[in-house]
């Protein structure tokens, strides 16, 4: 075997690109990780609306940050957006996405009439490789991880986990689409609240913090007033720096 010169190498990888600069990058898998009730799906919709670029109408085309989206060509049908449900809460779903005035054009389940899907299921996997082959999705959605696996309750066996999280890295990479994996909390410390979401905290821990190269959070900073959020970086490989905090209500 002879060594190959680095200018061969990367003339036929791209660079990393991003769906939301800093936040989520393409050809990745990125963890969204809360408590439980925090909000992961709401706010995952409203990622896949903007991904879709199928927002609500008159809504300025940026993302929660603030930062502008890139938008397709003129006249161009929106991006698609697979959401792979492995929680049954359709109907949850349908009603965020009325409260949000979601277009769904751009929007699809990757299991038919309100089915739930399963990262074991060699059919569900089959399925979700076709989509993507079909559609090019710039964002899948996976709500959530815990659900989607029969090894999945134990969420704190990283090798388990791991090797859920590989077929979706592969997904990720040949379509160069962002793969957003929706994932709970270990149990809090009761004598030892958290002030912030670290990366420890998420169960399965180590496995999530190997292979995804993003992770953000979402929690309450103000016990007294549970409707704000925060939502922020926890890990990120590619991005110079972490962005800013970014908060809101629901």
């Amino acid at each position: 075997m002879s060594a190959i010169p680095f200018s061969r190498v990367f003339a036929s990888v791209q660079g990393v690109t991003w769906l939301w600069p800093s936040w989520l990058p393409l050809g990745q898998v990125t963890a969204l990780i809360a408590e439980p009730g925090t909000g992961k799906s709401a706010l995952a919709l409203w990622l896949a609306g903007c991904a879709s670029l199928a927002l609500p109408p008159g809504e300025t085309l940026v993302w929660p940050d603030g930062q502008p989206i890139v938008p397709a060509a003129a006249g161009a049908a929106p991006f698609p957006v697979l959401w792979c449900e492995a929680e049954a809460r359709w109907a949850g779903h349908r009603t965020r996405a009325e409260e949000l005035r979601l277009p769904l054009g751009g929007l699809y389940s990757a299991v038919p009439d309100a089915q739930v899907f399963r990262l074991d299921s060699p059919g569900d996997m089959r399925e979700l490789a076709t989509d993507c082959e079909k559609l090019r999705p710039r964002l899948i959605v996976l709500d959530s991880l815990a659900a989607s696996h029969a090894h999945a309750g134990g969420g704190e066996n990283s090798a388990q986990m791991h090797r859920m999280i590989v077929p979706l890295q592969s997904l990720a990479a040949k379509y160069n689409a962002c793969v957003l994996i929706l994932h709970h909390l270990k149990k809090e410390d009761k004598k030892a609240p958290r002030e912030r979401i670290s990366l420890d905290d998420a169960r399965g821990s180590s496995a999530i913090g190997a292979a995804c190269t993003s992770v953000i959070a979402i929690d309450r900073p103000d016990a007294n007033d549970l409707g704000n959020r925060r939502l922020y970086v926890v890990k990120s490989n590619y991005a110079r720096d972490f962005p800013p905090d970014v908060g809101f209500r629901w």
